[in-house]
């Protein structure tokens, strides 16, 4: 009974910090360090205490390290194409905690997912209300959080068939 409790209280504290996360920044554009940390260290703590994947510490650093330094050349390289701030810090920050609570393998899988899902947001937006409502800036943080929570739940169900070989990576 507690084997079955355990990995539910996992998943419901990362969809509870995720969820609360994107209704965040899609109001106002931010990332709370306070809650990214404390999802952080849910990651770490269920990697030392009873992870449901067969991450190991290593696959968490490696995720961390190389989401992070993937996110944030490309926050440099968009920034200074279009010569303003083009992604928050609090996205990078976020791609970093994905990185510790799936590893490294799901980066591919974490970007694709964000990104369509920020976009049918955005032209769901525009086709209800008419306008976006964003002027310049889109809010990319809710896009990581389902990307993150949707590649956390394949990887604790292993189930690859749903995404095909991309799935694969992620186990």
């Amino acid at each position: 009974m507690v084997q079955m409790f355990v990995p539910f209280l996992i998943i419901s504290y990362l969809m509870i910090g995720l969820s609360w996360l994107a209704w965040i920044d899609f109001k106002t554009g931010y990332l709370p360090d306070h809650i990214l940390i404390a999802i952080g260290i849910g990651g770490m703590g269920t990697l030392i205490t009873s992870p449901p994947t067969s991450l190991t510490y290593l696959d968490s650093i490696l995720g961390a390290l190389i989401n992070g330094i993937v996110f944030w050349c490309l926050r440099y390289c968009v920034s200074k194409v279009k010569r303003k701030e083009a992604m928050g810090l609090g996205d990078v920050k976020l791609v970093i905690i994905g990185g510790v609570w799936l590893g490294p393998w799901a980066l591919p899988y974490i970007m694709g997912v964000s990104a369509l899902s920020t976009l049918i947001c955005i032209t769901l937006t525009r086709l209800v209300t008419g306008h976006a409502n964003w002027k310049t800036e889109i809010p990319l943080g809710p896009g990581l959080c389902l990307a993150i929570f949707s590649a956390y739940l394949i990887q604790i169900s292993e189930i690859t068939e749903v995404l095909g070989p991309s799935a694969l990576i992620l186990n």
